[in-house]
């Protein structure tokens, strides 16, 4: 069984489609070009999405002085001794300390109080990325409040 050649596939996505199942008269609406950027997985088209900087990170910085946008996530973390709630600060950097690490994930509270604390982080290419090392980082020890003391 012959198959078209693969241009002749896509060109046939780009033709108008059927408007009798509309309930109304207007013209479906047409798809972008498809390019070499656009990758197609049976009938659907996932179109790349431009990248744009941020009207905030055009602001005249020197490269040292970390000028960033911060963003807060927050993260429960389910234990015996009940739930804990961390707040994630998560920081875009203009001009980061490492070209290939633009996010940096901060959480607001320490874990493994009792034996080293240790503040979980995480640094990534993406938002994604920073913010599922810190996650990976809360969960590798357990929350250990300090007991609380009476004062006199």
């Amino acid at each position: 069984m012959d198959r078209p050649p693969k241009r002749k596939a896509l060109e046939l996505m780009d033709r108008p489609q059927s408007t009798d199942n509309l309930l109304f008269s207007a013209a479906p609406p047409r798809l972008p070009a498809i390019n070499s950027n656009t990758r197609v997985i049976r009938d659907l088209c996932i179109y790349e999405e431009e990248q744009l900087l941020a009207e905030w990170s055009y602001v005249d910085t020197e490269p040292g002085e970390g000028f960033c946008e911060i963003r807060y996530f927050a993260f429960v973390k389910k234990q015996p001794a009940g739930d804990v709630e961390f707040l994630i600060t998560l920081r875009e950097y203009v001009h980061p300390p490492d070209p290939a690490l633009k996010y940096f994930a901060q959480a607001d509270k320490q874990t493994n109080q009792k034996t080293a604390p240790f503040t979980p982080v995480g640094w990534g290419s993406s938002v994604a990325s920073a913010l599922h090392e810190c996650v990976k980082s809360i969960r590798r020890f357990p929350y250990e409040p300090q007991s609380q003391k009476a004062t006199p």
